[in-house]
């Protein structure tokens, strides 16, 4: 803005883009720079430079006040939760997907996990969710979700598709046949101990 000729001659604007270690994109007609390309990094003050040509000089260039540069967050494509299939006796893991951050900053992922009644285990960095634990039933629909933080910031947060809690066997403990000593007309005995099942469900 501000370009003038006395002549009346056409001007040519071009415009330049830098930062404290030098020129990232030179003198063009370009007025856009995209941050993302090598070179504009986190913390970086960037300024632009104007000037204009008449077809035969070139005008002084004028220069911008600074911007710095701030922090972006990290991001996660995608979460997924395995086994697909779980029962009550599973163990369920969660997996945050491509996760990335701009400014090359470590990304420390948390995720948490949770049914249609709440949270059974909040964000932490434990990527596991025993389904044994208190909560964990037959029949629930468990989802997970997972984040990222570069140290600043949070990521967006991403949930998984959620999986369904099936049926676990029954377990026994041991079996005990009586009497200890017998001949052919004894009658044995069996009897059976330790009989638990996870989902509760009635057992014959």
């Amino acid at each position: 803005s501000g370009s003038n000729d006395a002549d009346g001659d056409t001007l040519t604007h071009r415009y330049l883009f830098k930062d404290t270690g030098g020129v990232l994109q030179a003198f063009g007609a370009s007025t856009t720079f995209d941050c993302a390309t090598v070179g504009c990094d986190k913390g970086d003050t960037i300024t632009c430079e104007y000037k204009v040509n008449d077809g035969t000089a070139d005008s002084t260039s004028v220069a911008s006040t600074g911007v710095s540069v701030s922090n972006t967050a990290p991001t996660i494509a995608s979460a997924s939760l395995t086994p697909a299939t779980p029962n009550t006796n599973s163990v369920l893991t969660c997996t945050a997907n491509t996760a990335t951050d701009a400014d090359n900053d470590a990304v420390a992922l948390s995720y948490q996990f949770e049914d249609g009644a709440g949270i059974l285990q909040a964000f932490s960095a434990a990527a596991t969710f025993d389904c044994t634990s208190a909560g964990c039933d037959k029949a629930d629909t468990i989802i997970c979700k997972a984040k990222g933080n570069d140290g600043n910031v949070d990521s967006s947060i991403v949930a998984s598709t959620g999986v369904v809690v099936g049926n676990s066997a029954p377990t026994v403990t041991s079996a005990v046949l009586s009497p200890a000593t017998a001949d052919t007309n004894t009658v044995f005995t069996c009897a059976g101990s330790g009989k638990n099942d996870l989902d509760s469900d009635a057992m014959t």
